[in-house]
């Protein structure tokens, strides 16, 4: 929504906000990534956020971020284009709809063998985490900055006193 501010807006103060608008994996494309340590997830995958893919033009940022992860146990997700059925409150106002989007993706999910999924969205983890919660699937879900902060934890960037 920041990113829009341009179009929502006049004026050239929000033209300049809405160009400053990145996402963690938009900036992190701007320097080297140090190289931490295995992480031990089981195996993940990752499904690009609409926000990022469509909004923003920057699905693949997230992606490289994970994929700079040593050794990680990665699967492509099919569908990951694809809207997950969460949308903002789209799974609010049209709960079937959204359902028969959200087992797709879950069905996409469990296909890759994945254990973990990273996705940049706070609202996908929420309705994809719940989805598999109430179908009884094992799936951690987390942002995919969380993935890089615990393989440089690992690589004991971080001193014990921070």
């Amino acid at each position: 929504m920041l990113a829009s501010y341009a179009h929502l807006l006049d004026g050239d103060a929000a033209k300049d906000f809405s160009k400053r608008v990145r996402d963690v994996g938009q900036q992190l494309e701007t320097v080297e990534l140090l190289r931490g340590e295995n992480i031990e997830e089981g195996r993940v995958t990752y499904d690009t956020s609409c926000h990022l893919l469509y909004g923003q033009h920057a699905g693949d940022a997230s992606l490289k971020m994970i994929k700079s992860i040593p050794n990680l146990n990665f699967s492509g997700l099919e569908g990951t284009e694809r809207c997950c059925g969460g949308a903002g409150i789209y799974n609010l106002l049209e709960p079937e709809m959204s359902g028969q989007v959200l087992e797709e993706k879950l069905r996409n999910i469990q296909a890759t063998g994945a254990t973990m999924l990273a996705t940049g969205n706070p609202g996908c983890q929420m309705h994809i985490g719940a989805g598999a919660c109430l179908n009884g699937k094992s799936l951690q879900v987390c942002h995919p900055i969380e993935l890089i902060d615990e393989s440089y934890r690992n690589a004991g960037f971080y001193s014990d006193k921070e």
